[in-house]
């Protein structure tokens, strides 16, 4: 019973210490971000709203800020935030992950949005592709056929994107795929 006492205690006095570095945390990431120039969704725009609706509706995260960036720089300046503001970084690609990983899979994370990392380039005579890790899976098709002809195995998803098939690969700007 004492220690029931005890934990209503501690969580009472500590829950308004923890929302406050919360919240002083998520300040300071949208400083950071605002001043390097990274491109962000403002919280709760229309943007933001449909940028975090989740893939799987049971499971939706809310993040502390989302970037959406169009350059490496952007990218790197995100990273460089997070890691300043001791806040977690998540790269999305699609969001078509189930458990809702591009947006942290659970509250409070940076989300780097690649969707502007979308090129696919063909190298005919190396039979491979670079395709960048937001391009999404009807995008990279057409791009296939309309570099070279070429054509890779995929179901009738055009939304999905590479990253999802590849998640690892979410994190880095390119992948390359051998065009047989």
């Amino acid at each position: 019973m004492i220690r029931r006492v005890w934990l209503v205690i501690a969580t009472c006095l500590l829950a308004p210490i923890t929302a406050s570095t919360s919240l002083e945390k998520r300040a300071a990431l949208d400083n950071c971000l605002a001043d390097l120039g990274v491109p962000v969704y403002v919280a709760d725009s229309k943007d933001f709203t449909q940028a975090i609706k989740p893939f799987n509706l049971r499971v939706p995260f809310r993040p502390a800020a989302y970037a959406v960036p169009e350059t490496i720089k952007h990218v790197q300046d995100a990273v460089t935030c997070g890691v300043k503001t001791d806040v977690r970084v998540n790269a999305k690609s699609g969001g078509h992950s189930y458990g809702s990983h591009g947006l942290g899979g659970e509250d409070g994370h940076l989300v780097v949005d690649m969707r502007h990392f979308n090129n696919v380039t063909v190298d005919l005579e190396a039979h491979t592709a670079v395709v960048g890790s937001g391009g999404r899976l009807g995008n990279i098709a057409t791009a296939l056929y309309d570099q070279g002809k070429q054509a890779t195995s995929h179901g009738t998803c055009p939304g999905y994107v590479l990253a999802h098939i590849y998640r690892y690969v979410a994190v880095m700007s390119v992948c390359r795929l051998t065009i047989l």
